[in-house]
């Protein structure tokens, strides 16, 4: 993991998904590029050059953002800002392709109102264009502890490119311990991908594996994951099929907004 996104807004709750951001950067050596992306309503006025004054102002906020955690990087120009005038869900997938970003960072959950609507939107539609790994930080969540990863899996077929690449990486920097678990919602279900589990055995990677039946997937899984004191929720995010359905609108604010646990998407592509 070279260069880690982190979509910011100035709020409390992205600030605490940037320390998250850096603690992973500076285990990994990474850099971070910290990005605010603004927008103008139509009836704003050209004649002030608002633009202008907007960009001028978030760029200050971001230079005493930059200024104030610098220090806790592990090195000179590990962390660097990024202002940009547009919507955010265009800029952080603009950003994450122009800056070969290896994983988003960014937080979830702390805005009320038409605040909370917004953010939960751009987590879900991030989630939904990210052809990275993306991390959500719920702002409920505690400093960052990487000792427990539970891996949620249903029966979609992985492809051939599928890499559980970021999970090795946390277990070989963390230790983390991985454990599987599979929700039926049917005793007539088909088994896991078996790739799963070979490629965390060619890692020389333990695992445990469960599975339990239910009919809510997602209260079955969020249960489980209190239960086991788990730290973070792993998914992975298929073209179609489950995640799709478990990521529908009502899901996205109960698990984007309302999850009490950072949660790592990974993409079948």
């Amino acid at each position: 993991m070279k260069n880690i996104l982190v979509p910011t807004d100035f709020s409390a709750n992205a600030t605490h998904a940037l320390e998250y951001a850096i603690d992973i950067a500076n285990v990994f050596d990474a850099d971070i590029h910290l990005l605010h992306a603004f927008s103008v309503s139509a009836g704003a006025g050209h004649l002030l050059k608002v633009d202008d004054v907007i960009y001028q102002d978030r760029k200050t906020e971001m230079d005493g953002l930059i200024a104030k955690y610098t220090t806790k990087m592990k090195r000179e120009g590990q962390l660097q800002g990024i202002v940009r005038k547009g919507t955010a869900v265009r800029e952080i997938i603009f950003q994450m392709a122009k800056m070969e970003s290896d994983m988003i960072i960014m937080g979830t959950q702390g805005a009320t109102g038409f605040e909370r609507f917004v953010l939960g939107s751009v987590a879900s539609a991030t989630i939904q264009k990210s052809t990275v790994p993306v991390l959500t930080v719920p702002s409920n969540s505690p400093d960052l502890h990487t000792k427990k990863l539970l891996l949620a899996l249903d029966t979609t077929h992985l492809k051939s490119t599928f890499d559980l690449g970021p999970l090795i990486d946390l277990y070989e920097k963390y230790a983390i311990q991985i454990q599987l678990l599979h929700v039926l919602e049917s005793k007539k279900e088909e088994e896991i991908d078996p790739s799963i589990r070979l490629q965390l055995a060619e890692a020389n990677i333990p695992s445990t594996y469960a599975e339990i039946e239910a009919t809510d997937v997602k209260e079955a899984i969020l249960n489980y994951a209190k239960q086991e004191d788990i730290d973070i929720l792993c998914m992975i995010h298929h073209p179609r099929g489950w995640f799709d359905k478990w990521f529908d609108p009502s899901m996205t604010y109960s698990i984007a907004l309302d999850a009490a646990l950072p949660l790592l998407v990974l993409y079948n592509l």
